[in-house]
């Protein structure tokens, strides 16, 4: 299942990395003009977001894409919101379901 939600995954992540790209500039001026020590609070936010990606996101360098849902699955965390199922019915789904309808009133 991956490789089908993948378009769609990229563009939420561009979409949001703009997100907080914007909101960082926008608040780093006002910010560093009121605040005495407002790199101390961009460090705390880099602490954060560090200990989030070491605890929470599993190493994935030289895993297949089409692997990755055993990644999901081994993971301490997030084994919890994955399916054992193997997407097969979910992809039997796809194939069958309103895609197939619009195809056969497109071509009558």
């Amino acid at each position: 299942m991956p490789l089908e939600v993948w378009p769609a995954g990229q563009s939420i992540t561009v979409a949001v990395n703009m997100l907080m790209t914007f909101a960082v500039a926008q608040a780093f001026l006002p910010m560093l003009c009121r605040l005495k020590f407002v790199l101390f609070f961009f460090a705390a936010c880099v602490v954060v977001m560090t200990l989030f990606v070491a605890f929470f996101l599993p190493e994935t360098k030289g895993v297949p894409i089409e692997d990755m849902a055993g990644v999901w699955k081994a993971h301490w965390n997030w084994k919890r919101f994955v399916d054992d199922s193997d997407g097969a019915d979910a992809l039997r789904d796809i194939e069958m379901g309103c895609a197939g309808e619009a195809k056969k009133t497109s071509l009558a």
